[in-house]
């Protein structure tokens, strides 16, 4: 019988633990499955879809069924005490100023713009889920980072303690290292509940339960970098979800102006309408019946409403006014947004190649300020500079990497392609 090694199995478990591991893509769609807000609104839109039907209701014509009794004090020379009635009536809008036609036209713009408002609550979505990835890679890095530091201060704290023994460093001098041993625990249990609560959130906006073990970060080990063809204040303006939201919301509002209008204009109904009347409260039980087959086509106008008609036309129309307010204010304020956006990228690309060598730097002088403390040329004061300038290099490291990864999000998010 064959024996595994622990090694092997530790080696199983991450080779496992690497197949099954979830991306960012994975993630931003499960989010889409998982979100109740992304139900809530194909619900809206299920409802645009219900009222643009209703706004259809007006090109069909209207049928209705109805049975009538009637009862007299006492008959007269047209009429028995008691008779009856059913009857079935056709009506058909021939004209009421094009109403129906600007009301579907509303509708179908309105179904359209609920279209683009679920778009948007994709894209906004996929942007949440990667920055809280994002935020989960950054608490690691930095949890990883207060680990290395508080090792490379033990090992000092260690070698002081042995060198104390031969009477090169003082109490004083260990004290000093013990204390920033101190904080560095203190920054390492901090890390860890930072870790922990970025992984909550990142639960939260995805809707699955996830361990920082399940997550693949490799996706940031390569820095992202823009297609300046695709990614310009045009696109933002073309692609833009919200923004042709608001254009069609205009539209719509400037049917419903012409919808509201139409009330001045006179309504042409066409009605049909067959009845059968018996001297009995109910049909065939009387002793005679009369049939009536009738057709009407009616011409009616409003003359006088009580101003409630010019009321809702003006309302249209500020409400019209309104929207395309609202649509200028909207452009200007994401083309401000997105030039903002690209030049934060482009410094954060930047600051990557001068971060990187800064930990070269803190790294070699690490090493360099150990080994001549070593040779007693330098004092425990310099090596703990030495250990913390290391650390803050990688942590700013850390957040130059966010911060470029964070910006290249907002920016796919600005032309509709996270």
């Amino acid at each position: 019988m064959k024996r595994i090694s622990l090694t092997g199995v530790l080696l199983l478990f991450l080779g496992a633990s690497q197949v099954w591991a979830t991306d960012l893509p994975t993630l931003q769609e499960q989010a889409l499955n998982n979100r109740e807000l992304v139900k809530r609104y194909e619900l809206v839109v299920e409802k645009s879809g219900q009222d643009l039907q209703m706004a259809r209701g007006g090109y069909y014509p209207s049928l209705d069924i109805g049975y009538r009794m009637t009862a007299l004090d006492e008959a007269s020379i047209f009429e028995a005490a008691e008779h009856s009635a059913a009857y079935a009536s056709i009506t058909w809008n021939l004209y009421a100023g094009f109403r129906d036609r600007y009301g579907i036209a509303a509708a179908e713009l309105m179904s359209e713009a609920e279209k683009l408002r679920l778009q948007g609550v994709h894209q906004d979505i996929r942007l949440r889920v990667a920055l809280r990835y994002l935020d989960v890679y950054e608490r690691q890095e930095a949890l990883q980072v207060a680990k290395d530091t508080l090792t490379t201060l033990s090992r000092v704290y260690q070698d002081g303690k042995n060198r104390l023994q031969v009477g090169l460093v003082s109490e004083n001098d260990l004290l000093k290292i013990k204390v920033d041993l101190g904080g560095a625990e203190i920054t390492l249990a901090k890390a860890e509940a930072d870790l922990a609560k970025a992984v909550l959130l990142l639960d939260r906006e995805s809707g699955v339960s996830l361990a920082v073990a399940d997550l693949d970060f490799t996706v940031f080990d390569q820095l992202p970098d823009l297609d300046e063809t695709v990614h310009n204040e045009e696109e933002v303006l073309a692609r833009r979800s919200d923004l042709l939201l608001l254009r069609d919301l205009v539209e719509a509002a400037a049917f419903r102006v012409k919808t509201e209008e139409a009330g001045r204009y006179p309504q042409v109904n066409l009605t049909t309408t067959y009845q059968t009347a018996e001297d009995h409260f109910l049909l065939g039980q009387g002793d005679g019946s009369e049939e009536e087959l009738r057709t009407q086509l009616v011409l009616s106008m409003n003359l006088f409403d009580g101003y409630v008609r010019g009321a809702k036309v003006n309302k249209a129309g500020l409400d019209h006014r309104s929207i395309r307010y609202e649509l200028a204010e909207l452009e200007k304020d994401l083309v401000t947004e997105f030039s903002n956006l690209l030049r934060d990228f482009s410094v954060a690309q930047a600051n990557i190649t001068v971060a990187r060598t800064t930990i070269e730097q803190a790294r070699e002088n690490l090493r360099v300020t150990r080994l001549k403390y070593g040779e007693g040329l330098e004092q425990e004061a310099d090596v703990l500079t030495a250990v913390s300038g290391l650390s803050n290099a990688r942590a700013n490291y850390v957040g130059v990497v966010r911060l470029l990864f964070a910006n290249y999000y907002q920016i796919l998010r600005a032309v509709e392609q996270i």
